[in-house]
């Protein structure tokens, strides 16, 4: 085999490899850029995939959040909990869109500070009820990380 072909095949393995590693953080961008308020399309553009990739996605997400609930209910642990995390990412969406639609730089801080506080009162819900919640955007170390600035930082925005 020659050097050539060598090269191309590992090339082509590790790019392979990139592909695979990709997905979770794929879709933990998409779960990102949901809870922006951000529709499918604009989801799909942004991270240069298709339409259905990003269906699938939130789906996957969705459904293991279903389980996580049903888990949570199972156990004895208040439905309310699970409404509290929907609600707090539906007022997360909707923070997101004012803040994208607002030109006044005083309100935009004002907005993602909201943003940071349900982030922060998210993370206490997770952490109460002791699940491990690395999956959804927020670290390991927990108590050193703020949720909605990393967000920040990993989307660009």
């Amino acid at each position: 085999m020659s050097d050539k072909t060598k090269e191309n095949r590992k090339n082509q393995e590790a790019k392979i490899t990139v592909e695979k590693m990709s997905v979770l953080e794929r879709q933990k961008r998409t779960y990102l850029f949901d809870l922006q308020g951000f529709s499918n399309k604009e989801i799909s553009k942004k991270l240069g995939v298709s339409l259905s990739t990003v269906e699938k996605d939130l789906h996957q997400i969705r459904t293991m959040a279903k389980s996580w609930f049903l888990f949570l209910t199972s156990n004895g642990m208040a439905k309310s909990l699970a409404d509290a995390l929907v609600q707090i990412d539906e007022a997360q969406k909707e923070f997101w869109r004012m803040y994208r639609n607002s030109d006044d730089k005083q309100i935009q801080v004002k907005i993602l500070n909201s943003i940071v506080d349900l982030s922060m009162k998210k993370k206490e819900l997770f952490w109460t009820s002791k699940q491990d919640p690395s999956y959804f955007g927020f670290g390991k170390d927990h108590e050193d990380q703020t949720p909605s600035l990393s967000i920040l930082n990993r989307t660009g925005t």
